[in-house]
């Protein structure tokens, strides 16, 4: 019904109402059989008849109230058994509604990789967005299913004094619906709890899918944490390098004093003053970044997880050595 035309023809008016009275007719079977289990599902459905939230004129079963254990109060009467069942039923769902999310996910993943890499043209990229936004709907699908289940077991807890299980199966926010490899800032980024969690799939196809995806973060993490230890060390190369030239060419402007000979005295007086205002200059940028970066190699043996006071403690003054 969702996805019917806003100008249906008379053709598909017919099968639509076909199809809304089996509907139909198949919900008040199922709600006969519920009442033997459910007595006081009557009297709610009896209350919001004559609240006149049933409109017995025109046929909706898409507004059709089931009633279900996990639907009513915790102080309404239910059948112990029957409400374990829809426990099973729920979790069962909502382990299955995470399965398809990791699998969505993957698919995307790969139908943008295979997408960057092979299609070319206006057309061919529209038909490949198409087929995303496919299987981005589905992912949303399979979000909003999980949700659904897992409100469905918070209200059955309640009932049935369930404890433990919300450890497995947490909320799923927005920002937990993204890929292994996504991490938000490099570095400091985490991977989804959706991707850790102990209950998953454990058929060999999904255990296999899941497992190369492992290998695959671990290698990318591994090469990000060699380049950042390389990156500190070059830091306090750099660091190291700035000071020594900064006095180097201090002294350099020192000498520049009395190297250019004048006959005026004043204009050799202003030639030496100008060489050591630049000469004091530089060391007072040498003083100012050491002062700035005296914590820096604390930092750094933290990292590395360096000793203090010892021999291969990093440092600017000197050429830091290779960690590996």
């Amino acid at each position: 019904m969702a996805n019917a035309s806003l100008h249906p023809t008379d053709k598909q008016k017919t099968a639509m109402q076909t199809r809304v009275t089996a509907l139909q007719r198949r919900l008040d079977a199922w709600a006969r059989v519920q009442e033997l289990y459910m007595p006081i599902v009557s009297q709610f459905r009896q209350r919001s008849s004559e609240a006149g939230v049933t409109n017995t004129m025109s046929l909706k079963p898409e507004s059709f109230k089931l009633w279900l254990p996990s639907e009513l109060q915790p102080t309404v009467s239910c059948d112990k058994k029957l409400a374990a069942h829809k426990w099973d039923l729920r979790h069962a769902q909502a382990q299955d509604a995470l399965n398809e999310v990791r699998s969505h996910l993957r698919l995307r993943s790969h139908m943008y990789i295979y997408k960057d890499r092979n299609v070319r043209g206006q057309a061919a990229s529209t038909r490949a967005q198409a087929l995303i936004e496919g299987v981005e709907m589905r992912k949303r699908a399979s979000v909003d299913k999980y949700r659904r289940a897992r409100n469905a077991l918070l209200a059955l807890g309640y009932r049935l004094d369930k404890s433990g299980w919300d450890i497995s199966l947490p909320p799923l926010l927005d920002s937990d619906v993204r890929p292994m490899g996504d991490m938000e800032r490099q570095g400091t980024g985490t991977i989804s709890w959706i991707w850790l969690d102990s209950h998953v799939d454990n058929s060999s196809s999904e255990n296999e899918r899941v497992q190369d995806c492992v290998r695959v973060e671990w290698c990318k993490a591994r090469a990000r944490a060699n380049r950042w230890s390389e990156e500190v060390e070059l830091l306090l190369e750099e660091m190291r390098r700035v000071i020594v030239f900064l006095k180097w060419q201090a002294e350099w402007w020192g000498g520049r004093r009395s190297s250019r000979a004048s006959e005026s005295v004043a204009e050799q007086e202003g030639l030496a003053a100008y060489a050591c205002r630049q000469a004091t200059l530089r060391l007072s940028l040498v003083a100012s970044f050491q002062a700035l970066w005296k914590d820096v190699p604390k930092f750094v043996s933290t990292a590395l997880e360096i000793p203090p006071d010892s021999e291969d403690e990093p440092t600017i003054d000197v050429q830091p050595l290779l960690y590996n």
